[in-house]
């Protein structure tokens, strides 16, 4: 126990001390806040006051010192940890004051600052409650209960949670509710048998789920039409009903009497009744033992009945009991079980009878039922039969107690009947016969004797001891014969029968009845008749609790004894008397019938016989089946859906096994979402369906109405997991919602980015279930009809195509299109006709074509060709069946229509889509991302059942920003930079990997395959590849939630994939920084231990050159060594606006995208990445005035801000946030790997592309301003060649540094965090010089520093150790490689690569004074300047180009990238030098002006000498071939190139080529196509040439004799280069160990494996996935190592 002392106003107004049992202090406070409601608010309203409290182990008033005073404190990083102290004080602390502690005023609270505040320590004690779990590491099973695989059972329990479903599955139930009925079978009256037969109706209300739910669908998933919901209802795994081609047909009869099923589906407003009381029922089938056949175990006493339950019980009968604790409980109904017959010596069959007993509890003690009377007895049935009436009742009782004085008065005066009766039998006279029994008796009893003796005889009460004689007492008994009716059957009805023989009772019965259920007024029941098997029959008792309730107990109780003996089953039974007395025969006036007188002496004399126990030929069995206890009570069973169902023994030997097949929970959802389609209409406004906004209404005013007020009636059905997530965790019912979380507590907005995800179709690659494999072709005029059955999104029609197109050969895309006709036979077979597929999911695929109507019928054909074929850009689509018609053949579909779709054109007033659909039959072939089928049918945690559920679509649950929110692991952006110079030094970046038998190299995924009726199935997936290395290492999974087959895989791969790509886990401390993290986001790490000490540091100084607006970055490290080939991306951290929750609800309502919303939502509670990526120059400037501290000299210019871009390739849409861009301004985009196909990475400077048609947070491109946008065709490609990578928008710095740069620039802070990654030249570390011939470098001499050499090509060189680059002043880094190699003449080319100019050829005679530029296709002279007595390159090239327009201070930008400016002019042509180069000394200025260069070579490079480049690459044309604008992907008549496989070409980096040596019988053809060509990827064998229209229409016509060669020169990127990225890492979890200082853990991040998943595409590793770098030593070589092979 912790005591609790709150000093100051905190304890005035909650109490001075307190008593809690806590171990740490976020249970302290928790448990505070439990108790006091506003404790929290206070604390905080309090710190906004100033006020602050801390927390001390100790009394303030016994502290005397500042140390004592630290000790006591509890510091921050003691706040979770258990301590032993049992004090706590809550002391006051009042900033800018001194303590509250007297013995220390002169102590200020700054020197305590970081003792623990109370406000921190509830945030702890708040996050203890929503503690954000570990994310699932690779292929981490993930747990479940009885979830789905046991949910089929049907349970019976007290207490046990509702069972609560989502999405579709065929699942067991609770069973709340079961009504057992017996009744006897009817018999014609011609039949002469005593059968006793019996058949039961057992009623079932089982409880399906909390409501409401979708209800009861087909065995397609549709909805069942006509309230008969058979269909849907399976017993032992059969369906009820079935439907086959349309026609009905029953696998079951449920019941004779033909009662349906009856359904609630749970809504609150619903008020539908399925029964009048509640019933439970307990199964025993437990026999009930009847006394011994031997009175006292003396086999010479042999009794075989008893009317006595208390003789009985001694004798040895056992008592069976049934105890209710529920003290409503006002009815029992015993179920009991008796197989009752004997044979005689013939083999006849004869009836027999079992008498038995019920009691039940009064005054703590077992009272026979029928001695309590009608006024604790309310009614009585027998085998559903009631006593109806009171005086019935009454009666029944009344008899009873007749028979209960008869039996106390012959109790009293048998033995002096017997004796009387002896002494007549052994008199004289009865031995001579001479005179009768009465005679005699009047001649020799006494006067008591005669007395006695003739109120006896005449008395049927004597026959009654003989066991098998009269079945009524005094007055007649009540008989049950059949279950319609009853009746008394009076005494004077009773004949003189001595045997229990057939006709003799039916004559005593009246005839008609056939043997039953007897209420014997001395006090018991009896059964009779003949039953050789079980004859099930009910006896119902409804009494009055409150006095049969034992309080003592606790229960009520009811019990059965069995009266008759059991028999002797080794002795054989007596003979019976076989013949028949008439009315009033006695033995006493049988004088004169010596045969008869014979028979009846032999009876006498032969009691035991009479007696006997022979159990051979003869059964009596009774047992209790079953006890139902009963509430008349009317229940609705609010928000619950149950089924009610009847069924009978007559079509059921067994009870069979009940499950459903049903759509579940209904939950909220938005009010723009159509869970029928999965579409989303426009923005969301924050409000669910149902929601309103009533600004007119006092008491709702402009907020919106709460969740909890939404009817039912707007709740929907779907199987999108986040919207079951929701429903989850706000329900106020079964979820947090009933603790208090309210619906500003759950971040919807990231719920509706990732419901949108899961809601994204994709195709699972299973074959189309058709003759042709391809989807058939279909047209629709999107008219919405409003039928009855039809829901909120009504029906259309769509028409099938009489045309079907496809491949003649599978996948081989050169193939010739055909079609086939549609014939009727054919549409059935994959349509079915009328509702023979209702309910199953329609797939379509319709062609984006990005043209307006009208269109003729050839175009229409060919949208319904590409849509077949799945050709270009398409959208999917899904619809549900509704019915088909074949001879039409027409689909009519649930709604909505397709009339949003972008393909959708006007003709004639009407809206038309044309595309191509399939059935889905036996397998998906479109299906969403992520659905979610689960049964919840026990309780859990809420964080365990939060994280089950959001594991469904890859979530990750977490507690952040004062909201529950939900990570998904899908494609993210990184949030911040850390590099070596924000982190701890210490400690550093420390990394761990995974061993190696924890790689898993194959998945086992278990789930319930809906596709096989839910059967339990498994998916396999693996990895061949690295499986070779790894070995055999088996993950197996559980797929909560998951029914799909295609879904198990995705799940399987993405285990697979997650295992064997993010292996490395990172780790570090580091300051305020990290406090911005949170589990699930990305961050970028650059560790200079792997990307190079150069690669990351801090921000020296934000500059621009002299009077330039042109801004730079100085960095705090040495650019000298890096040899960067291209531009280098520069990552810096800065603080970024981002959007709050609010502010979202706020915009909401107006926002005009659904696009720029999801921008937005991606903010709300991911915020905005905190760092900024620029492009530009990475140089080294010895002549920068303004240098570091240190005299740094590196920088960064030519600066241009990159936007990472995301892309919605329907729509050829990119999307950035709040990008800033306008109407006509101009971009360039780059890309960590390969841009999308559309987009151009040469398109750049004045070739750039313009923004076209641009929203707040997306936009289009266009080639010209104001034109058409760019179709852009796939997601591009990473660095590894997988599809997807980053990609990014750059606008153009056109003469100056554009505002949106400049804006970013100006954000960049000195002291800035930052990483350099880019592309950069290989090179060796350790020894110094050039390797090969010094003069081919035109080497003149080594110079005083080390590998710097005089040239006469580039003047002053520097090489840094073995390598093939160079760098050279003005122009950076150069390529030499190839100018290593021995060259046979003056003449012969050679080629060398500069940055931002390409490939440059000359020969030995041009070195120094001309240049071929292979990227430009021209000539340029190269200026030198004698600098020190050598000629020195100065940087200055003159580009020859007769009537220019330039003039000085224009802007030129290579195509390769370089920017240049001119900086003098010529009439024929212009001076340009490095837009860096600056000339503070005016050396350049000195040169241009006073030279004027030569006139142009006229040197010609040829074929071959254009072929020794390095990056040539060339093959042959297979044919060319003209495709219209419907088969063009530019949608305008152009030409489509073709190659045969194996050309080894890489047509998709390289999209600039030349075509050659075409030779055709129209010149102007040739002339034109013999060119530079920028060409469209098509695949790995076909390229389309862009804007080739005119050629298209020449070639149209002419014969081509020779298809020529294409070819292109490759960049150095893919030569003599290395990418140095920086790496990305997933955070797992963020610490405050210590004041400011945060433990960061983080997984390796690949954004590759999500496509790779979803899109089925393999996956490109590299190989080396930390290169050697330059600056790493060699280690020293490890000692005592101990090795473990784990290859076995």
């Amino acid at each position: 126990m912790k005591k609790v002392y709150l000093h100051g106003a905190l304890g005035k107004k909650f109490g001075k001390m307190h008593n809690f049992s806590a171990k740490s202090l976020p249970e302290v406070l928790l448990a505070l806040d439990s108790n006091y409601e506003e404790f929290f608010e206070y604390i905080f309203k309090s710190k906004k006051q100033g006020l602050e409290y801390f927390i001390l182990t100790k009394n303030p008033k016994d502290i005397s010192s500042e140390e004592d005073l630290i000790k006591s404190c509890l510091s921050r990083s003691k706040i979770e940890m258990n301590y032993k102290q049992k004090e706590l004080h809550f002391v006051p602390m009042s900033q800018g004051a001194a303590f509250f502690i007297p013995a220390i005023a002169a102590i200020t609270w700054k020197t305590f600052i970081v003792m623990t505040i109370a406000s921190v320590a509830i945030s702890y004690a708040i996050n203890a409650l929503f503690k954000p779990p570990e994310p699932p590491k690779p292929g981490k099973q993930i747990s479940t209960k009885s979830y789905l695989i046991n949910g089929s059972r049907n349970r019976q329990a007290q207490g046990i949670p509702v069972p609560l479903g989502y999405g579709r599955l065929k699942i067991g139930s609770v069973n709340i509710d079961v009504k057992r009925q017996s009744s006897k079978l009817k018999r014609s009256t011609s039949e002469k048998f005593y059968a006793l037969e019996s058949f039961t109706d057992i009623e079932y209300l089982d409880l399906i789920s909390e409501g409401p739910i979708g209800g009861f669908v087909n065995q397609n998933g549709g909805a069942i039409s006509g309230g008969d919901i058979r269909e849907g209802i399976f017993l032992n795994n059969v369906p009820v009903k079935s439907s086959v081609n349309g026609s009905e047909i029953f696998n079951y009869v449920l019941n004779e009497d033909d009662i349906l099923p009856e359904f609630k589906n749970g809504a609150s407003n619903e008020a539908k009744l399925l029964s009048k009381e509640v019933s439970a029922m307990t199964e025993y089938n437990t026999p009930v033992f009847g006394p011994g056949p031997y009175v006292d175990g003396k086999i010479d006493e042999p009794l075989i009945e008893y009317d006595d339950i208390n003789k009985a019980l001694t004798q040895g009968a056992k008592i069976f009991t049934h105890a209710t604790r529920n003290q409503f409980v006002s009815k029992f109904v015993l179920s009991l079980g008796a197989i009752i017959s004997q044979q005689d010596d013939s083999g006849n069959t004869l009836a027999n009878s079992c008498r038995f007993a019920v009691m039940i509890s009064k005054g703590g003690r077992n009272v026979n039922i029928l001695d309590l009377g009608e006024s604790q007895i309310k009614s009585l049935k027998i085998n559903s039969v009631k006593i109806d009436t009171a005086s019935d009742l009454a009666e029944v009782f009344a008899q009873r107690a007749k028979e209960r004085i008869i039996e106390s008065e012959w109790n009293a005066e048998k033995d002096i009947y017997k004796a009387a009766v002896e002494k007549i039998i052994n008199s004289r006279q009865f031995k001579r016969k001479r005179k009768t029994g009465d005679e005699i008796a009047r001649e020799i009893l006494t006067e008591q004797q005669q007395e006695i003796y003739f109120k006896w005889s005449n008395s049927d009460y004597i026959s009654r001891e003989d066991p098998l004689s009269g079945l009524f007492g005094a007055g007649g008994g009540l008989f049950f014969g059949n279950e319609s009716q009853y009746h008394f059957m009076s005494k004077a009805r009773i004949l003189d029968v001595n045997r229990l023989q057939s006709d003799a009772m039916g004559k005593l019965l009246g005839g008609g009845e056939k043997g039953g259920v007897v209420i014997d007024p001395r006090g018991f029941f009896a059964v009779w008749g003949i039953a050789t098997s079980e004859y099930m029959f009910d006896i119902e008792i409804e009494f009055f609790p409150d006095v049969n309730y034992d309080p003592i107990k606790g229960a009520t109780t009811i019990s059965v004894v069995k009266l008759s003996g059991e028999y002797d089953p080794a002795v054989k039974s007596a003979k019976y008397y076989d013949g028949q007395f008439s009315s009033g025969d006695t033995f006493f006036n049988w004088k004169n019938k010596s045969k008869n007188r014979k028979r009846w002496r032999n009876h006498v004399a032969n009691q035991s016989d009479l007696k006997a126990v022979g159990g051979i030929g003869r059964q009596r069995q009774l047992q209790v089946m079953s006890v139902q206890e009963r509430i008349p009570y009317n229940l609705l069973y609010p928000n619950s859906s149950i089924a009610k169902l009847r069924f009978d023994s007559k079509n059921f030997k067994s009870i069979p096994n009940r499950t459903y097949h049903v759509k579940l929970k209904k939950v909220l959802i938005p009010s723009n979402y159509d869970p029928q389609s999965k579409t989303y209409s426009g923005p969301w406004d924050g409000l669910f369906k149902g929601q309103i906004i009533d600004n007119n209404d006092p008491d709702i005013g402009s907020e919106a109405q709460p969740l909890n007020a939404i009817s039912d009636d707007f709740r929907f059905w779907t199987d999108n997991p986040a919207w079951i997530f929701f429903d989850l965790v706000q329900n106020p019912r079964y979820g947090l919602g009933k603790y208090g979380l309210e619906e500003y507590d759950i971040d919807k907005w990231q719920l509706y980015k990732a419901a949108k995800y899961c809601d994204e179709l994709v195709e699972t690659k299973y074959p189309i279930e058709n003759m042709l494999g391809y989807p058939r072709s279909f047209t629709t005029n999107n008219i919405l009809h409003d039928d009855e059955e039809d829901d909120e999104n009504g029906s259309f029609t769509v028409s099938l195509y009489h045309k079907s197109f496809y491949l003649s050969s599978s996948n081989i895309p050169s193939s010739k299109q055909n079609f086939q006709t549609l014939d009727q036979s054919q549409f059935e077979n994959e349509f079915g006709n009328g509702n023979t597929y209702r309910g199953k999911k329609v797939a379509f695929f319709i062609y984006i074509h990005n043209q307006s109507g009208p269109f003729s019928v050839p175009q229409k054909e060919k949208f319904a060709e590409k849509s077949a074929l799945r050709q270009g850009k398409y959208i999917i689509e899904e619809r549900v069946l509704k019915s088909s018609n074949s001879v039409n053949k027409t689909l009519t579909l649930y709604g909505p229509t397709f009339e949003s779709n972008p393909a959708t054109f006007q003709e004639g007033g009407g809206n038309y889509t044309v595309g191509a659909c399939t059935m889905q039959l036996s397998h998906p072939i479109v299906e969403s991302r992520f659905s979610c089928n689960l049964y919840l049918t026990e309780r859990s945690e809420a964080l365990e059942a939060m994280n089950n559920i959001a594991a469904v679509f890859r979530g990750l649950v977490g507690y952040n920003f004062g909201k529950i929110f939900t990570m998904q692991d899908s494609k993210k952006n990184p949030m911040i930079l850390f590099n070596n110079s924000n982190i701890d030094k210490e400690s550093g970046f420390s990394y761990s990997g995974i061993e190696k038998n924890k790689k898993f190299t194959s998945v086992l995924v278990r789930f319930n395959n809906k596709d096989k009726a839910f059967a339990p199935d498994v998916v396999y997936e693996e990895d061949s590849e690295a499986m070779k290395i790894f070995g055999y290492q088996e993950k197996e999974v559980m797929g909560m939630g998951v029914t799909s087959e295609t879904q198990a895989r995705r799940l399987a791969k993405w285990v697979l994939y997650s295992s064997q790509l993010e292996t490395e886990q990172i780790s570090f401390v580091a300051s305020e920084e990290a406090s911005y993290l949170y589990p699930g986001c990305i961050i970028e790490v650059s560790d200079e231990n792997r990307a190079g000490r150069n690669m990351s540091g801090r921000v020296l100084d934000v500059g621009s050159f002299g009077d330039s607006d042109e801004s730079y970055v100085l960095i705090d490290k040495s650019a000298r060594d890096i040899i960067a080939v291209n531009k280098v991306e520069i990552t810096v951290n800065t603080g970024l606006p981002t959007i709050t929750d609010r502010e979202l609800n706020l915009r909401a309502p107006h926002h005009k995208s659904s696009i720029d919303q999801d921008e937005e939502i991606t903010l709300v509670s991911s915020p905005a990445p905190q760092m900024i990526k620029f492009q530009g120059v990475l140089s080294y400037r010895s002549d920068l005035k303004h240098k570091g501290p240190q005299g740094q000299s590196s920088i960064i210019s030519e600066l241009m801000v990159k936007l990472l871009i995301d892309l919605d390739i329907d729509l050829s849409r990119i999307k950035v946030f709040n990008h800033g861009f306008n109407e006509g301004d101009r971009v360039r985009f780059v890309s960590d790997g390969t841009l999308p196909l559309g987009l151009d990475k040469d398109k750049i400077a004045l070739n750039s592309y313009y923004i076209v048609n641009t929203t707040e947070h997306s936009f289009q491109v266009s080639v010209m301003s104001g034109g058409d946008p760019v179709s852009i065709i796939d997601s591009g490609k990473d660095q590894f060649g997988n599809s997807g990578g980053l990609h990014y928008v750059c606008i153009e710095n056109m003469n100056v540094t554009s505002e949106l740069t400049q804006s970013y620039i100006n954000q960049i802070e000195v002291g800035a965090a930052y990483s350099i990654q880019g592309i950069y030249g290989t090179q060796i570390s350790g020894a110094a010089g050039v390797s090969g011939d010094l003069s081919n470098l035109f080497v003149i001499e080594s110079t005083s520093n080390a590998n710097w050499f005089d040239t006469t090509i580039f003047g002053q060189i520097y090489v840094p150790g073995n390598s093939d680059w160079a760098f050279i002043n003005y122009f950076g880094w150069v390529y030499i490689g190839s100018m290593m190699e021995t060259r046979s003449s003056d003449q012969e080319y050679f080629w060398f690569w500069i940055t931002g100019i390409g490939w440059i050829s000359t020969n030995n005679q041009l070195h120094n004074q001309f240049w071929w530029l292979e990227s430009e296709s021209r000539w340029v002279y190269v200026h030198h300047m004698d600098h020190g007595g050598v000629s020195d390159i100065v940087g200055i090239l003159f580009m020859y180009e007769s009537g220019h327009s330039l003039s000085v201070g224009s802007k030129v930008t290579f195509k390769n990238g370089g920017e240049y400016k001119v900086i003098g002019t010529r009439s024929y042509g212009y001076f340009v030098t490095a837009a860096s180069n600056t000339d503070e000394d005016g050396l350049i200025m000195r040169l241009f002006n006073n030279e004027d260069p030569p006139s142009e070579t006229s040197e010609v490079l040829t074929d071959s000498d254009k072929s020794s480049n390095p990056g040539y690459n060339s093959y042959y044309i297979n044919t060319l071939e003209v495709i219209d604008a419907l088969d063009s992907v530019q949608n305008v008549d152009s030409i489509k190139l073709t190659l045969v496989s194996g050309h080894g070409l890489n047509l998709y980096d390289n999209r600039h080529v030349s075509l050659k040596s075409i030779v055709s019988d129209n010149s102007t053809l040739d002339t034109s196509l013999n060119s530079n060509w920028e060409v469209i990827f098509l695949n790995e064998t076909e390229v389309e040439l862009v804007n080739s229209t005119f050629e298209a229409g020449l070639l149209s016509t002419a014969n081509v004799n020779d298809y020529g060669v294409i070819e292109y020169v490759e960049s150095i990127k893919n030569i003599s280069l290395r990418s140095f990225q920086s790496q990305l890492f997933r955070i797992l979890s963020v610490k405050e160990n210590e004041y400011r200082k945060y433990e960061v853990s983080a997984l390796e991040y690949n954004d590759s494996k999500f496509d790779a998943v979803d899109k089925n595409l393999s996956i490109k590793k590299p190989s080396v996935p930390i290169p050697p770098q330059a600056d790493m030593d060699i280690p020293e070589a490890p000692e005592n190592l101990i090795l473990t092979d784990l290859t076995a």
